[in-house]
């Protein structure tokens, strides 16, 4: 298109074309550059509405499965130690109670329920695996009211999701049963349970049950003792023969296996951050759950949720505010709270990828509206100079000679007017057809003037400026600024230089009448 523009002798009509296409491009890049920066192309809020609920839907899934299924094992188990327990209080006719103080028992009941811990171990998707009775070796040891048999089983070394092969350590129990099965004591091993250190344990031990399969509660987030790892503890009340609750069984999530099980989500907005902890309507614990993220987040903070938008979430704590999303779960905690899976990235930055992400689009758009301005300058000046010269020419009457303007219509009268004997009026002249045909279409188009826009066409032929008009006329400047643009637009010419070129055009050749009279 530039190209036809640059060549000699274009005709006005064409350039005209080209430069009015240039300077609509300019005008909608300038606002497409405009709204870039509004978003109105990359709605980044919806971008992370989408990438959220994608991640969402896939913890959900994978977290309500394998909670379930760590429900329906444990529950499973809780069957199997009852019926063990059952069938030892009745070959000795004794109750839970009298167990105490009763090591040689308490050991025989361990070794009939190793083999069923140590198989739900190895067939859940946990860490570990553990039950506790409501008895002790020794009510005369010091703490001895805190004191539980049981026995807990470990995996050790996890550095996989994957748990099969991998060796497990004895965490809790007699001791003869670790020397029996050749597993190694932990180095943190107790013979009993510290029921003080197991939270929500009074929660589980004296609430009735009415159903077993709706008995599972998961215990909050804790520090194992004397490790520096954090669990958390599904918990099943383990029942005697009479249906009394007289100890717990359950699986182990530690946070080393959560943080395998389930990395932190990669996003454009960054890593994401991913929790596992009760939710209620307006906050979040996350010092009772578990928290896998890159970023450092205090465990003890809770956030308050807030519903700013019908995108994400906001959750503010006391020195940050996040962006997210959360979903509850089926899984309860031992105080009745549902817990539930989030995802979060800090607000600060989701703001900056969403800046950054509309400044690319911005400089997209930013480099075309350069180019349409400088391409819009160079048309400018190869357009308006030409006109400027001619008109100079004309009203001097300094015809150049040799040159072209680049305007062929200008061109051919000037040549027109060359070949004329300067004693020779123009007036009768016959005109070239072509000068004919554009002083005929000018004519024609000025018909469609109204009154008023004819009486500026009036002033502009007398050589009034704008200023003047507005006097002569007793209007404002921007009245005259409005006829003076429908009187470009009717007529096809681009400028006030090039209506006057015309106008002089007109009165070289004696035809200035052809425009008064209409």
């Amino acid at each position: 298109m530039t190209k036809l523009a640059e060549r000699k002798s274009v005709s006005m009509q064409r350039k005209l074309m080209v430069y009015w296409t240039v300077m609509i491009l300019t005008v909608g890049f300038m606002m497409l550059f405009i709204l870039s920066f509004t978003g109105a192309f990359s709605n980044q809020e919806r971008r992370l509405q989408e990438c959220l609920e994608y991640q969402l839907e896939y913890l959900d899934v994978s977290l309500s499965c394998q909670l379930d299924d760590l429900t329906a094992q444990s529950i499973t188990l809780s069957k199997q130690l009852s019926n063990e327990i059952t069938q030892l209080l009745e070959v000795n006719g004794m109750t839970v109670s009298e167990l105490d103080n009763q090591p040689e028992l308490l050991e025989k009941l361990q070794f009939a329920m190793y083999e069923k811990l140590y198989t739900t171990l190895q067939v859940c998707e946990c860490s570990g695996a553990y039950f506790l009775l409501d008895a002790t070796v020794n009510t005369e040891a010091e703490n001895a009211g805190h004191s539980r048999s049981g026995m807990y089983l470990r995996f050790a070394n996890l550095n996989d999701r994957n748990t099969s092969g991998k060796d497990v350590v004895y965490f809790r129990g007699i001791p003869a049963i670790a020397r029996n099965e050749q597993l190694e004591l932990h180095n943190r091993w107790e013979l009993e349970f510290d029921t003080s250190l197991f939270p929500g344990y009074e929660e589980l031990m004296n609430n009735g049950v009415n159903r077993l399969a709706e008995s599972g509660y998961w215990t909050k987030s804790f520090p194992l003792t004397q490790t520096w790892e954090n669990v958390m503890l599904l918990g099943v009340p383990v029942l005697d023969g009479q249906g009394n609750v007289c100890g717990i069984c359950g699986v182990e999530i530690s946070s080393i296996y959560f943080d395998l099980s389930y990395p932190a989500p990669d996003s454009k907005f960054g890593t994401m951050i991913l929790i596992f902890a009760p939710v209620g309507e307006n906050n979040m614990e996350l010092g009772k759950g578990m928290v896998v993220s890159d970023a450092y987040l205090e465990q003890s903070t809770s956030l308050e949720i807030k519903k700013e938008n019908h995108y994400f979430s906001r959750y503010k704590s006391e020195n940050e505010t996040y962006v997210g999303m959360h979903k509850q779960l089926r899984a309860k905690t031992t105080d009745g709270r549902h817990m539930g899976v989030v995802l979060l990235i800090p607000e600060s930055s989701f703001r900056s990828a969403a800046f950054s992400a509309k400044l690319k689009i911005a400089s997209f758009f930013l480099i075309f509206l350069v180019l349409m301005l400088v391409l819009s300058v160079y048309l400018t000046w190869r357009f308006v100079a030409p006109i400027s010269k001619s008109l100079m020419a004309v009203q001097s009457e300094e015809l150049y000679k040799g040159q072209q303007s680049g305007i062929s219509e200008v061109d051919m009268l000037v040549n027109f007017l060359l070949t004329k004997s300067d004693a020779q009026p123009v007036n009768g002249t016959a005109l070239p057809p072509d000068i004919e045909e554009l002083f005929t279409n000018f004519v024609s188009r000025s018909q469609d003037l109204t009154t008023a826009e004819k009486g500026i066409l009036k002033y502009y032929i007398e050589g009034c400026d704008a200023a003047e008009i507005a006097e002569k006329a007793f209007i404002s400047m921007s009245t005259v600024r409005k006829h003076s643009g429908n009187i470009y637009r009717k007529l096809d010419v681009a400028s006030k230089d090039e209506l006057m070129l015309y106008i002089e055009l007109f009165r070289r050749c004696n035809r200035l009448d052809d425009l008064l009279d209409r």
